[in-house]
């Protein structure tokens, strides 16, 4: 693991052999575990896709979550209120309903 700035690199594998000698082999492939499939651990791994993709590598990401959906806090629910005139099921923000700092370059205001 070499440490430039800000930036850790894994460069490479390394082992030993059965008469103890240390094998020093180039990483072709990493694996990465996100927890959380929500608006930080998809961007995440969006993220480091993009830039392993950049940089020509191949990358492996796993994004855990324990619910059964993804999406964290941003929730919707269509099914729960129901327009009295008309039938018409009602869109109703159960979680992340608000999006603040859109003046200062908010990543998510350009997903809305």
């Amino acid at each position: 693991i070499s440490y430039q700035g800000k930036k850790p690199e894994l460069n490479a594998a390394v082992a030993t052999s059965n008469d103890g000698a240390v094998i020093v082999a180039p990483r072709a492939a990493y694996k990465v575990a996100i927890i959380g499939a929500g608006m930080s651990g998809l961007a995440c791994a969006l993220q480091l896709l993009c830039e392993a993709k950049d940089q020509g590598m191949e990358l492996e990401v796993t994004v855990y979550e324990a619910r059964n959906r993804i999406g964290g806090r941003v929730l919707s629910d269509n099914s729960t209120f129901v327009d009295g005139t008309t039938g018409a099921k009602i869109v109703v923000d159960l979680g992340a309903q608000f999006i603040h700092g859109t003046e200062d370059n908010n990543p998510l205001v350009q997903l809305t």
